[in-house]
């Protein structure tokens, strides 16, 4: 089992590795080509575009995920595919248009921005058309990551990524870099991604296109399950997002910039690592409940927490041992004050993923109400924190109150997942491993060059050198695994 993890986490790190360099295409376009108040501008756009893909997608990408087990047969295969189907279209457009009525029946969106983006009525269904193409096509993809096709569904991620990529790239480059422009090249890359994800969805999903296969009781099975769903992800973007909106309030749209600048920073790492492994565990663990009951799926977990806990602590020292010069190679100096944010979004990265694995008792047990409520609840603790730091702090106080909400979200959902499934919290193992990463991470920090560039490759390399030989003199399970794979490696080389 571990093994055919390692092989869909590979696949999907792959796919992020070329979503996260699409990322490094972009990021230092945007930030060069734009002042650090447009990028601000930019970022909050965005933010409200993920806010309004959100409840576009309705929470039915979950119910999508969770339902494929409960569907053998190919009568209910074909329902269950009409149904989802039905339920995303049906979702999407209905709250697209939702958003676009509430636009005209209030001028608050203009006022917010002000003189920096008069969001026109064409802008706005632009910016409408973005979210409706992004639901469906990321609703399209969970169909792929149910039944375990990581390699489609990997490809999807990366067609769409390059697809908007290309597009804004262009037009930024050969037409004109306004931020009108950048959103109306985003509408056509996104248009063409959801083409691409049709197109892929039809030749490996047969689907008999009959009315009749259409199942309302389905349908409201999958609502019961996704509207907690929804406000969870909904909250958990505000959780995620509303620090921006909040700087923006009480500092102003060049404190949004910085900020945003190198929250993106940790993003990358977050998209190529924790991202990765949470796409990948989800529908194994939902398989082995189905097939092999709790044992299987709690042995399966703990596995994954085992060695979790052996790489998070490495992985929050390289980002912060390298984030700074990153940031500055990639955006420019002009960006520089935004790195003290790094260590503590990236921990919250952290945070977030173990969160997610100790509440994957609630997911299987679709007891999603025990989601939501916790997710409000940080909410609210991040808001005020934002509101209590930002004055004294600035930036880190932003920064701050999102990783002191992100370990009260991660307490309760530890503490509910684990009535639901219990799992291991190895402290005496997480404690070693944190002392090693930190004498990595003191050591690396020491290496500095004239330039960023090999002062990174530098990091990296000693980094993880470094830290894989603490890690296989201090801890037998790995010496044994290493041991075991260049065994099978070195039997099938004998054999062939």
């Amino acid at each position: 089992m571990l093994l055919r993890l390692l092989n869909s986490l590979s696949k999907y790190s792959l796919a992020n590795l070329l979503v996260s360099i699409s990322g490094l295409i972009t990021f230092p376009i945007l930030t060069r080509m734009f002042s650090v108040e447009e990028y601000g501008t930019i970022s909050l756009i965005n933010t409200f575009i993920l806010f309004g893909t959100t409840i576009a997608k309705g929470g039915l990408q979950h119910a999508v995920l969770r339902f494929n087990s409960d569907s053998q047969g190919s009568e209910k295969r074909n329902a269950y595919y009409i149904t989802s189907i039905a339920g995303i279209l049906a979702n999407s457009l209905f709250f697209s248009a939702a958003i676009v009525a509430m636009y005209f029946a209030s001028e608050t969106v203009n006022a917010y921005f002000g003189n920096h983006l008069a969001v026109t009525s064409i802008l706005l269904i632009v910016l409408v058309g973005i979210l409706a193409f992004q639901s469906i096509r990321m609703s399209l993809s969970n169909f792929f990551l149910a039944m375990e096709q990581s390699t489609q569904f990997a490809s999807m991620q990366v067609i769409a990524k390059y697809s908007v990529l290309v597009s804004i790239v262009f037009t930024l480059v050969f037409i004109e870099p306004t931020i009108a422009n950048f959103f109306y090249a985003m509408l056509f890359g996104e248009l063409i991604a959801l083409l691409c994800s049709l197109f892929l969805f039809r030749s490996r999903h047969s689907v008999v296109w009959n009315v009749a296969s259409f199942d309302r009781a389905l349908l409201g099975r999958m609502a019961l399950y996704c509207i907690p769903m929804l406000g969870s992800e909904f909250t958990g973007i505000l959780h995620a997002m509303s620090d921006r909106i909040i700087l923006d309030m009480l500092i102003g749209k060049e404190a949004v910039g910085l900020y945003s600048a190198a929250y993106n920073i940790a993003e990358l790492f977050n998209t190529l690592v924790a991202l990765s492994l949470v796409v990948a565990v989800q529908p194994i663990y939902l398989k082995l409940w189905q097939e092999g009951g709790e044992k299987q799926t709690a042995d399966f977990l703990n596995n994954v927490l085992y060695y979790c806990m052996i790489i998070c602590p490495a992985f929050i020292w390289g980002v912060v041992a390298i984030g700074e010069d990153l940031l500055t190679l990639m955006a420019s100096d002009q960006y520089a004050a935004g790195a003290v944010v790094i260590p503590y979004v990236i921990t919250g990265v952290v945070v977030d993923t173990l969160s997610l694995i100790y509440a994957a008792g609630l997911y299987i047990r679709k007891r999603t109400m025990e989601l939501f409520v916790p997710m409000v609840i940080s909410v609210v603790i991040n808001i005020a924190l934002n509101f209590l730091l930002i004055p004294e702090f600035g930036l880190t106080g932003a920064a701050a109150a999102t990783l002191l909400s992100s370990i009260a979200l991660a307490s309760m959902l530890y503490y509910r997942g684990r009535k639901a499934l219990k799992l291991d919290f190895p402290i005496v193992h997480l404690l070693k491993f944190v002392c090693a990463a930190t004498v990595m991470g003191l050591l690396v920090l020491q290496i500095s060059f004239a330039s960023c560039f090999p002062t990174i490759v530098a990091k990296v390399v000693c980094g993880m050198i470094l830290y894989s030989t603490i890690v296989l003199l201090i801890d037998k399970r790995s010496r044994d695994l290493v041991l075991a794979n260049t065994l099978l490696k070195y039997r099938e080389k004998a054999n062939d």
